[in-house]
């Protein structure tokens, strides 16, 4: 028996021993399989975890440069409204045209150099021709410029959508169109704002809109 032992072990192996590094390997293979998912599991986590931060730091700068439009407009609208007021209370027998609310909103040179009234009715597609961004100067004076001489909006000083030369480029972009509420060219009572902000959420398209209703709440002038 000792004879036929030494026979295997010298042309087969020790079968022992092949049993013991065969255990071994399967221990190491587990044992790697078992560390894998324990690394890899946890870092998926972080890298979503990340992906999420980002989108939402993204998404919440999205929405201050959406409202940051919708609340210059809206105080264009006020100063109109409050200058309309009291033009009315000074002068009561003098006439007020009817659109006249929206000569500080929607007419304003920056905005409108050619005097055209560039607010389409609602039912239009949203990509009219009559689409605007707005900068913002070293000065300090907001503008309206057309859409699509815009590039990405830049930033400096800590300011978002400057028009300045040395303004570092953003992944941000900002679409704003105006239209009526309503159907009829001469209805001048009120008009939606929609401002879109386009941005890439690492290498996918991202957007978000605000749409915002402006109405003449200067009626007590007749208008």
């Amino acid at each position: 028996m000792r004879f036929i032992k030494l026979l295997i072990n010298r042309f087969g192996g020790n079968i022992d021993g092949n049993k013991e590094r065969g255990l071994t390997l399967v221990e190491t293979l587990v044992a790697i399989s078992i560390l894998t998912i324990a690394v890899v599991g946890p870092l998926g986590i972080i890298a979503q975890a990340l992906h999420t931060s980002y989108y939402t730091r993204d998404q919440m700068t999205a929405y201050y440069l959406a409202q940051e439009a919708i609340e210059y407009v809206r105080n264009l609208r006020d100063n109109q409204s409050i200058a309309i007021t009291k033009s009315f209370l000074d002068n009561p027998d003098v006439p007020i045209l009817p659109g006249s609310w929206l000569n500080g909103v929607l007419y304003t040179p920056d905005f409108n150099p050619s005097g055209i009234p560039q607010i389409t009715p609602l039912n239009t597609p949203d990509n009219d021709a009559f689409r605007y961004s707005l900068v913002r100067s070293d000065a300090g004076v907001y503008s309206f410029v057309p859409y699509n001489s815009m590039d990405y909006m830049k930033f400096k000083n800590g300011i978002y959508g400057t028009d300045a030369a040395d303004g570092s480029p953003t992944q941000f972009q900002r679409e704003i169109f105006f239209k009526r509420t309503g159907n009829s060219p001469n209805d001048n009572q009120d008009f939606v704002m929609v401002v879109n902000i386009y941005w890439k959420n690492g290498s996918t398209p991202a957007k978000l809109t605000l749409r915002e209703y402006f109405t003449n709440w200067a009626s007590k002038t007749g208008l």
